[in-house]
């Protein structure tokens, strides 16, 4: 750069923050505004990331490596687990963390572009100051902010240890290099591209290597050298635990590299690797230019990660970087940004923004330092013509024009096109987060039953906003039912999967309240139904054909049985007097009349549509079972008993109460007879 065009006039402290502060303010706005609505709902590896979270906080159970979910890294999990502590089980608990960081990522952007060039360019102070404007606007970075992924730790924990690294070598002072290597070894607990940042610093090795040769100072080569080593002891330490978790678990190293290297799936698919890999450059370099990622979850699809006048900057940083070749910085920023393109150079779907989050930092320095280059000339265009006589002040407006002008990209690209986005709303599973909230809030009122179950939801989303509540998921085929409640019981049905469950529950439970819970903000369909019963006397009459009590809990209030094809057909209904302490299962058995101490010649073992464990006080259950008879069985009389075990210890409830008893703690229903 041409320093006649520089401002030789330190500006104000109070206005550099002045700015700064403003920048900071912008960063905050388009990383928080309407971040509860926005994306509408929480997509799968979010809700995945929760869960693990959930379990350390709640369970205290702290791994080194998540191996669930293709394998993450702990160290996002954990800050969630700490936000889930203090926010709560809910979506915005799980992006909080995202969002912070992403903030905290604008001030070091701008202390590391300041600091790279403080002793070459007099005007670093715009250096790390614009960087910081580009950073806070990016729509690339803000995206990342909103999202419940590790990624967004990576750029942090990169600038961290390059912005140390770096006063380290300045200044040969070992605690810079003892922060580095803090920094490099945890940015490994980070997202799985942190894998290529230890490539980053070799490559930084070699630069300090050939400097050194050149430079002839040997005494200050030894300082850097022993520095180094250092940092590398301290980053290999802390990588200990995970490195021997890896090493001793190789399927966990490649459970997601393998699914996404672009080298394995050419070779699998029988094409040429080289072509690919130059195809993924071209992508990649596009990425910049005219076509980012085409991923709906991280982009408005192929939208490029620059606008026009960081692509401007971009472009001249680049080639201001080939002019100042001998400069250390061009060398670090250089191999920055090479190297932690990497992980989507060298994968499928390139560009893929997570992948490539390592080199946002390298890229919003570029672009400031591209964007200085043009205003040089701008001011330098003025001073000729003698109408400037503080030109400092000129460069205050550098930042402020790259603010304005990304942001208003960025809100109108993201606020209003990508919010817009068809299916944006099933992407970020939206009907799960509203179905949850409905849970939540029909909660404050009484019981709620959610049909069906989380199971058969297959929904990580409703799990993680259910999990640790009173919400009480039920299969659909298992009417559950209180026969005199005392408060309002809603069953939430998801009938966009089940059209069956609510007229069954209507015909059974009469008198109910239907309500249309969640419906599609974009097509209209109704998606989740509400079935509440209110209190009032005798909902349902119970009829009450048997009497029998197993241990404190499991009442027998009807119980009836007929013989068709084949088979015998048992009705029963069950109700809690108090909660079971365990899963129990009933055990159904067919015996010759008067040989009822002998073998059972027809046995049926099975467990309720709804485990025992789950049941409250009050609560009825009414099931049917069938229980297939011998092709050889003879006409006859037979005994029907059953009675409830808990596996594995095979220990029998105690019949406390029975108007048919049998020995071995079994109830009787009666004799039934079979064939003519």
């Amino acid at each position: 750069m041409n320093n006649s065009a520089m401002p030789q006039q330190t500006p104000s402290k109070w206005l550099i923050l002045a700015v700064l502060l403003f920048i900071l303010l912008v960063g905050v706005f388009l990383r928080t505004y309407q971040l509860a609505s926005l994306p509408p709902g929480l997509f799968m590896d979010e809700a995945m990331n929760g869960l693990d979270a959930q379990d350390v906080w709640r369970n205290h159970h702290f791994p080194v490596f998540f191996s669930a979910n293709n394998g993450r890294e702990p160290l996002y999990i954990y800050l969630q687990a700490v936000m889930l502590a203090l926010v709560g089980d809910n979506e915005l608990s799980m992006r909080l963390v995202s969002t912070y960081t992403g903030i905290l990522t604008i001030p070091l952007v701008y202390v590391l572009g300041r600091t790279l060039f403080r002793k070459t360019t007099p005007a670093a102070i715009w250096m790390g100051t614009t960087a910081a404007a580009a950073l806070a606007a990016s729509y690339w970075h803000v995206s990342l902010s909103r999202l419940g992924f590790r990624t967004i730790l990576l750029p942090l924990f990169v600038m961290l240890a390059l912005l140390w690294f770096w006063q380290g070598w300045q200044s040969g002072k070992l605690r810079w290099f003892g922060l580095a290597g803090i920094a490099l070894g945890v940015s490994q607990y980070t997202y799985l591209a942190a894998r290529a940042v230890p490539i980053l610093f070799i490559g930084m090795l070699g630069l300090i290597l050939l400097v050194g040769v050149f430079q002839h100072n040997l005494k200050r080569h030894k300082i850097v050298m022993k520095g180094v080593f250092f940092m590398s002891v301290v980053a290999l330490l802390i990588y200990l635990p995970l490195g021997y978790h890896l090493l001793t678990t190789p399927s966990d190293v490649a459970a997601r590299t393998n699914d996404v290297s672009l080298l394995g799936q050419a070779a699998a698919n029988g094409e040429s690797v080289g072509l690919a890999l130059v195809n993924n450059v071209v992508l990649t370099g596009r990425m910049f230019v005219d076509r980012g990622d085409t991923n709906l979850r991280h982009n408005l699809p192929s939208r490029a990660a620059l606008d026009w006048l960081n692509l401007l900057g971009f472009i001249t940083g680049l080639v201001v970087l080939l002019r100042q070749w001998r400069k250390p910085q061009s060398w670090l920023l250089a191999l920055w940004l090479a190297v932690m393109l990497l992980p989507t150079l060298l994968a499928t779907a390139a560009p893929q923004y997570l992948r490539a989050s390592g080199a946002v930092g390298a890229v919003v320095i570029l672009v400031s330092l591209g964007l200085m280059w043009w205003w040089e000339r701008v001011i330098r265009w003025f001073e000729l013509r003698g109408w400037l006589k503080r030109p400092f002040r000129v460069w205050l407006l550098l930042p402020i024009l790259v603010l304005t002008v990304s942001t208003a990209y960025t809100f109108v690209d993201y606020f209003i096109r990508w919010a817009n986005t068809p299916d944006l709303y099933n992407y970020f599973e939206g009907v799960e987060l509203e179905g949850a909230k409905v849970a939540r809030h029909k909660l404050d009122e009484g019981t709620v039953y959610l049909i069906p179950d989380l199971p058969a939801q297959r929904s990580p989303v409703l799990q993680l906003l259910l999990n640790f509540t009173d919400v009480r998921p039920v299969s659909s085929s298992c009417l559950i039912f209180q026969p005199y409640p005392l408060e309002p019981v809603t069953y939430l049905v998801r009938t966009q999967r089940d059209a069956e469950t609510l007229p069954q529950l209507q015909a059974f439970l009469p008198g109910g309240l239907v309500e249309t819970a969640v419906t599609h903000p974009e097509t209209g369909e109704v998606l989740f139904q509400t079935y509440t019963i209110y209190p009032q006397e005798n909902v349902i009459a119970m009829p009450e054909t048997a009497v029998a009590q197993f241990g404190k809990a499991i009442q027998l209030t009807y119980l009836d049985a007929h013989v068709t094809d084949g088979a015998i057909h048992i009705t029963a209904t069950w109700q809690a007097g108090q909660q079971p302490t365990a899963d129990h299962t009933l055990f159904i058995h067919l015996y010759h009349e008067g040989q009822e101490n002998a073998e059972p010649i027809a046995q049926l073992d099975v467990q309720p549509c709804y485990p025992t464990g789950k049941w409250q006080p009050g609560e009825a259950l009414p099931e049917t079972y069938t229980l297939p008879l011998p092709a050889d069985l003879s006409p006859g009389t037979y005994t029907l008993a059953f009675g409830w075990y808990t596996w594995p210890s095979f220990a029998r409830l105690p019949l406390v109460e029975s108007d048919n008893p049998l020995p071995n703690q079994r109830h009787q229903l009666g004799q039934i007879t079979i064939g003519d």
